[in-house]
């Protein structure tokens, strides 16, 4: 049914397009040895495109499919590129050609795979290949300017002891018992914004790996909701370039196997619980006078 011309249209409030999880992997050689990248990225155009929604007039949309093919050409001709970087550079290319009140924003994730030496130390490009650091980034443009918002990052991890949870508020329908030595296993992750732009992004992010391996398994942990709180203090104490910081930790349930005669002597088996799961979240923000400038 047409829609008469006296009529008040509704308001478009919001719209967007773009293509999502371009997947490509490159092989990148250096005088260190051969190496794989794996990367996925999805794009979003946003705004300056109402004509093509109410008029269906396509003058300022680019197709989908020529996303993808910016996507490969910066590929092939940015192997080695910082994640960032190459999101950066691919913003600014895609909109050359759109309106200057479009936004775009990137969604990059990323694997790197290095090959073990072999004996004679040289690097075996027929050898298994291991993934080194995965990550996920946001870059953003408006205007004439692409900058980097922020990244994500999650690990698989397990804390073998030294982590309670006791003295917790009780109604008649808690059964859990007070513990006092614990594992805590499942993935913790953690997204972050930046305050300032590291020189050196691939260090930045290996260094935020790095502080989490050793964070979630040292800091104090008289409960999860300590564990996160004590990891993003300890980001933003060490990695300066940051501004804010969200962890969150999503718990693999565990049920301890007691034994066929329950004597009450721990085996170190446990029994991993199906779908459900808990999770506990914190977000951080410097609280200093840069931020406060910014």
């Amino acid at each position: 049914m047409g829609i008469g011309s006296d009529e008040i249209l509704p308001l478009l409030v919001n719209h967007s397009y773009g293509k999502g999880d371009v997947n490509v992997l490159t092989k990148v050689e250096a005088t260190s040895g051969v190496s794989f990248r794996e990367m996925r990225i999805s794009l979003e155009l946003t705004g300056g495109l109402e004509a093509a929604y109410i008029d269906g007039d396509n003058s300022a949309v680019l197709p989908s499919d020529s996303l993808k093919n910016h996507v490969l050409a910066l590929t092939e001709s940015a192997r080695g590129a910082a994640l960032e970087d190459f999101g950066r550079t691919l913003l600014e290319r895609i909109c050359q050609s759109m309106t200057s009140r479009t936004k775009a924003k990137a969604i990059l994730s990323e694997r790197r795979w290095h090959a073990n030496p072999s004996e004679n130390g040289r690097y075996d490009t027929s050898q298994t290949m291991i993934p080194r650091s995965n990550c996920e980034v946001v870059v953003t443009r408006l205007g004439s300017d692409a900058y980097v918002v922020g990244g994500e990052m999650s690990l698989d991890v397990i804390r073998g002891g030294r982590s309670s949870f006791y003295g917790f508020l009780k109604d008649r329908y808690t059964q859990q018992n007070d513990v006092f030595e614990r594992v805590l296993f499942g993935t913790l992750s953690c997204r972050w914004t930046y305050g300032e732009l590291p020189l050196d992004m691939d260090g930045s992010r290996d260094r935020i790996r790095g502080l989490l391996e050793v964070a979630f398994s040292t800091v104090s942990s008289r409960s999860v909701q300590e564990t996160i709180h004590g990891v993003a203090v300890l980001l933003l104490k060490d990695v300066q370039v940051l501004k804010e910081v969200e962890i969150e930790f999503r718990s693999v349930p565990l049920k301890e196997y007691e034994g066929l005669e329950a004597s009450g002597v721990t085996t170190g088996v446990w029994l991993m619980s199906g779908a459900d799961h808990s999770f506990t979240t914190a977000k951080l923000r410097r609280n200093d006078s840069r931020s406060a400038e910014q």
